[in-house]
């Protein structure tokens, strides 16, 4: 499990890199601009691309994310993954407005397990397709524990209309 972390992670590194626009300066302002990062809080220990719960993650003109909770089923045999994000006018690379849905790209526990998406959990607020202006409040998704663990390590990617991967790495305690 170790091996195919490690390996996804360094894809990521690699498409990130390879997706960056490499054209004239006009171009580069936008990719930055759709790199743009806020935050509603600030972390003393936040690392560049990592954030904490309440944190909101956003791609300029495109959408916000941020972390509610991460809590253990009645069972304990499985982590639920809550979260919020916003459709603010998401665009294909062609310029048309498009829908979107986001879910996490992977889950990591403390011990740097990849855990599974658990797909006998039922959820009433299940991640959502969204137009423009639209916000999935407390979307859920549960993961299969694998080794107990009080930390979690939520990836998101997204293509932004530039063509560029833009991921981030939430660290969130397990209530």
């Amino acid at each position: 499990m170790k091996k195919l972390l490690g390996t996804m992670l360094i894809l990521v590194v690699i498409i990130t890199a390879c997706g960056a626009p490499k054209e004239e300066n006009n171009k580069k302002e936008s990719s930055t601009k759709a790199q743009e990062i806020s935050t509603t809080q600030k972390e003393e220990n936040e690392v560049e691309n990592n954030f904490s719960k309440d944190v909101v993650w956003s791609v300029a003109d495109e959408l916000e994310l941020k972390i509610d909770s991460v809590k253990m089923t009645e069972d304990k045999k499985s982590f639920v993954v809550k979260y919020t994000y916003k459709n603010n006018g998401a665009k294909s690379e062609d310029g048309k407005e498009k829908e979107i849905i986001i879910e996490p790209s992977f889950v990591v526990d403390k011990g740097e397990n990849t855990l599974d998406k658990d797909t006998l959990f039922k959820s009433e607020n299940a991640p959502k397709s969204l137009k423009k202006g639209e916000t999935c409040e407390g979307a859920e998704l549960a993961y299969k524990m694998i080794d107990k663990s009080d930390m979690l390590k939520v990836q998101f990617s997204y293509l932004s209309s530039d063509g560029a991967q833009q991921s981030v790495t939430f660290e969130i305690p397990v209530e």
